[in-house]
């Protein structure tokens, strides 16, 4: 058989010696052509005619065999997730230069389509045979991997209220490639800048399967300061005082500032004041602390006034002094200042005014009293009076003439 499933004799293939006394004109074979339905032996007539019309003819057996090897071809290579091991595969095709019979596909080895593939390397053989006996053979694999799996690596949030967690994924197992979606949006397999919070992230493999996984970013305990202990000094510039106090959460170990200067839980030395401290845990979070420590004195200063008669200065103010008012007024510990209403005078004030003066302690007590204040104003006006002020004038950008006025002296 040919390419095209079919052959042919001539009367030469059989001819061993024939002769005529005439010689032979011509010769026949019948019949002369097969198909592939024919493979196998044939029985032909060969008849020899001599230019009188005179002709012989014999019965010859001819074999008919077909050497043409058929083709085949599987599908490729598989690669399943233990998730889903089933592969619906179509057979593979035969092509041949005789009509094809499917009925003689067979398969050799492996599982049929839609079965369940165990885990590792399966096998797929098939072998189809045609008309002629000729073979061919074709494989392909079917590789089922574990299940896919997920390696995640997480980093939570430093300080309480911090948004600077990660996670991270790895893929194990399963078929690549694969897609990841975040719940918060992200599909890249690393995330960063995250609060304290659930997460959860998908994660799809090539084969279809997936797998869903949360993720929780976890933050310290905010950092809190607790006083514990504090002692008044008793007059506010007095340095006896003592204050403690007890700090929680964060990461373990502080480190503490006092208005900028490093120490400890304790402070001591303390005048009557505000005092901040800041407190530093391991992860470099902060949080600060404010007390004010006040001065035990309760009694308030005891005042004693002068009356003035000041003078208004060349600007037209006075501002009074301690000096000029305080007639020995006392404390138990020190005045540490004064306050006056009106806080100065000025030329709407001449003649007599009421001040009153209020003193306070360094403990914050006070008391208020008034003192009378005659304001004069001694300085005399002052004149400034040129001979001649020359003035030159321009109109519409045109040179006018110039006129001198003349100021008289009083």
């Amino acid at each position: 058989m040919d390419v095209n499933g079919s052959a042919t004799v001539t009367p030469d293939q059989f001819d061993e010696g024939s002769f005529d006394n005439c010689g032979i004109a011509s010769w026949s074979v019948t019949p002369n052509a097969f198909d592939c339905s024919q493979v196998g032996e044939q029985v032909v007539t060969v008849t020899a005619t001599d230019s009188n019309g005179n002709s012989s003819a014999a019965q010859v057996s001819v074999f008919i065999v077909d050497n043409i090897a058929p083709g085949i071809t599987c599908r490729e290579n598989a690669i399943l997730s233990l998730c889903d091991p089933v592969l619906n595969f179509q057979l593979p095709v035969a092509t041949d230069n005789c009509a094809i019979n499917n009925s003689q596909l067979i398969q050799t080895a492996g599982l049929a389509p839609g079965a369940s593939f165990p885990l590792g390397v399966t096998t797929q053989s098939f072998t189809y045979t045609d008309a002629g006996g000729t073979a061919a053979s074709c494989s392909f694999t079917v590789t089922v991997v574990n299940a896919l799996e997920v390696n995640l690596q997480s980093s939570d949030a430093t300080c309480n209220g911090g948004c600077n967690g990660t996670a991270s994924l790895t893929p194990v197992f399963g078929v690549a490639p694969y897609n990841v979606l975040w719940s918060n949006g992200a599909t890249s397999f690393s995330i960063g800048n995250l609060c304290a919070g659930g997460y959860s992230f998908t994660l799809t493999d090539a084969s279809g399967c997936e797998i869903i996984v949360p993720v929780q970013i976890a933050e310290p305990s905010l950092i809190t300061v607790v006083l514990d202990n504090i002692v008044s000094p008793f007059c506010g510039a007095d340095s006896t005082g003592f204050m403690s106090v007890n700090v929680s959460g964060g990461v373990s170990p502080y480190g503490y500032e006092w208005e900028g200067m490093p120490g400890t839980t304790s402070i001591d030395s303390l005048s009557a004041g505000s005092y901040t401290l800041v407190v530093t845990d391991a992860n470099d979070c902060s949080t600060s602390f404010t007390q004010v420590v006040a001065a035990t004195d309760n009694e308030a200063p005891q005042i004693q006034l002068n009356n003035l008669t000041v003078s208004l200065d060349s600007n037209g103010l006075v501002l009074l002094s301690p000096q000029q008012f305080d007639a020995g007024s006392t404390d138990n510990c020190s005045i540490d200042g004064w306050s006056l209403l009106p806080p100065f005078l000025d030329c709407g004030d001449l003649g007599t005014v009421t001040v009153a003066a209020t003193a306070s302690d360094g403990a914050g007590n006070m008391t208020t009293g008034t003192f009378t204040v005659t304001v004069v104003d001694n300085i005399a006006p002052t004149l400034i009076s040129p001979q001649y002020l020359r003035r030159q004038l321009q109109c519409n950008g045109e040179l006018q003439p110039t006129f001198f006025i003349r100021q008289l002296h009083p």
